[in-house]
């Protein structure tokens, strides 16, 4: 009796230690009873699955379970079940009282009486957070191979001893060889022999710590021996112990950039030499013509002077306004040829507000006449290197264009702002004319011998020549305008 006695301590001193050790490694137990069909929970149990019921029906239980990794669990369980099989073993995500789901590590026991399961005891524990971590760190490493593989650029991973044991599909296109044959390759295979010296020492730095990160462009031989230019950089990884794990190369074919940049220069020089002959043409051609105009008017003239009597006819007044026209196309011509052309030893620092003045001044008879106001804004100490008679023309044509095309019912309104606009200085022109319908004519606003006012007298070459003027300094001109408002010109030097 009294031995009997011993043992019954014994087992429940065990079974109390037992529950003392379960408890402190977070470990929650359950029994389901078969014949109920019921769950019970012990309290870690409860905690885990965030409810203060200790019984649960199949129907609660299975809310529970409702995640795709739970089924599955569940149908191994009855599968296995029915084989005899004693042990179960998953990570399954359920889903607690309160609604959040939750990874736990379920451990199932089946109990069997004459070959029938009548109970199964069930140990959890949360594994939530090591899971989501788990989940987190397998994403990433999805992501960072798709990466990888995906890359435009040639990516490479190269052991410390200097030799290929990772290589992206774009870096096996660049070097013709694919991925297997480059495994073991030494990296020095494809490096020019007047470079390895130096690619030694840079490694050398990185495995010293002197260096994280090196870039440059060199060159390496492809498998067909042909030299190819490439942007490299290079990036070393290290393990826990800061001991260096590997190198990263990337790299970037800039062969056909190079190749591109050749053939553009060649354009470039072939544009700029023909640029050239054309302007010397136009110069020629120019000059001739105005000559041969000139020459027509003056004879015109003569005849006038000496034989009148061959002038008083349909014919003479036609053949007079043909050559003062021709004279002038000639004359606009000419502007215009000028306007893209310059020396850069004709430029000189100006300051925008005393060009204004000038401008100002020349214009100031024919306002005083017409009556108006114009009021100046600009600071006079902003100064822009530029081209004297550019600039001046540039303020002349604009405020000229304001007066020209005035509107008829009010006083002449100009306002000259000023503003500093990162890499420009701005000059805004405004007034209060006729305006122009700017979706109608956005693509004709300063063309050549484009007119928007057919009363009003202008031949179109005075916004050509100032946006050519502006644009050849590498300055903006735009314009804003609403019809019978009035326009604002919007110019911007190059600081």
């Amino acid at each position: 009796m009294l031995q009997t006695n011993t043992r019954e301590v014994m087992e429940g001193y065990t079974l109390n230690k037992l529950k003392h050790t379960l408890e402190m490694a977070e470990i929650a137990q359950a029994f389901f009873d078969v014949k109920k069909g019921m769950m019970f929970f012990d309290n870690m149990c409860c905690k885990i699955h965030e409810t203060s019921e200790s019984s649960i029906s199949i129907l609660h239980l299975m809310r529970m379970y409702d995640t795709n990794s739970a089924r599955k669990y569940i149908e191994r369980l009855k599968k296995g079940i029915a084989e005899k099989e004693t042990h179960f073993d998953s990570i399954i995500e359920t889903i607690t009282e309160i609604g959040k789901k939750k990874w736990i590590h379920v451990v199932g026991v089946p109990e069997y009486e004459w070959g029938d399961c009548t109970g199964i005891q069930f140990l959890y524990k949360d594994v939530d957070n090591e899971t989501r971590d788990k989940m987190r760190m397998h994403s990433h490493a999805n992501t960072m191979e798709s990466s990888f593989t995906n890359a435009t650029e040639g990516l490479a991973m190269v052991s410390i001893g200097g030799r290929f044991v990772k290589a992206n599909p774009a870096l096996c296109a660049m070097l013709g060889y694919t991925e297997e044959e480059l495994f073991n390759k030494p990296l020095i295979d494809f490096v020019p022999k007047e470079d390895l010296q130096e690619l030694e020492s840079i490694l050398a730095k990185f495995l010293m710590g002197k260096i994280s990160q090196y870039v440059d462009e060199k060159e390496y031989i492809d498998r067909f021996g042909e030299r190819k230019r490439m942007g490299l950089i290079i990036t070393i990884t290290r393990d826990d112990q800061k001991r260096p794990v590997r190198f990263l190369f990337q790299l970037t074919d800039l062969t056909q950039m190079y190749h591109r940049q050749s053939e553009i220069k060649t354009l470039l020089r072939l544009v700029s030499d023909q640029n050239k002959r054309l302007i010397d043409f136009a110069y020629i051609v120019s000059h001739n013509l105005r000559t041969h105009s000139g020459n027509f008017t003056m004879i015109m003239e003569l005849m006038k002077r000496e034989f009148p009597e061959h002038t008083n006819n349909y014919y003479y007044p036609m053949l007079k306004t043909t050559a003062r026209e021709l004279q002038k196309t000639m004359e606009d011509l000419t502007t215009a040829i000028v306007s893209y052309s310059y020396n850069e030893e004709d430029l000189t620092q100006l300051c925008l507000g005393r060009q204004l003045s000038l401008a100002l001044g020349s214009i100031s008879r024919e306002l005083k006449t017409i009556g108006g106001t114009i009021v100046n804004n600009v600071p006079k100490n902003i100064c822009v290197n530029h081209l004297k008679t550019y600039l001046l023309n540039i303020f002349i044509s604009v405020l000229e264009n304001a007066i020209k095309f005035r509107h008829p019912d009010r006083p002449i309104e100009i306002t000259i702002d000023f503003e500093d606009s990162g890499d420009f200085y701005g000059i805004l022109i405004k007034d209060n004319g006729l305006g122009i319908n700017i979706e109608e004519h956005a693509n004709e606003m300063f063309m050549l011998y484009k007119t928007f006012h057919e009363k009003q007298s202008g031949r179109g070459v005075g916004l050509f020549v100032v946006k050519n003027q502006m644009e050849s300094l590498h300055g903006i001109c735009e314009v804003e305008s609403v019809v019978d408002e009035g326009s604002v010109f919007k110019l911007y030097f190059k600081k």
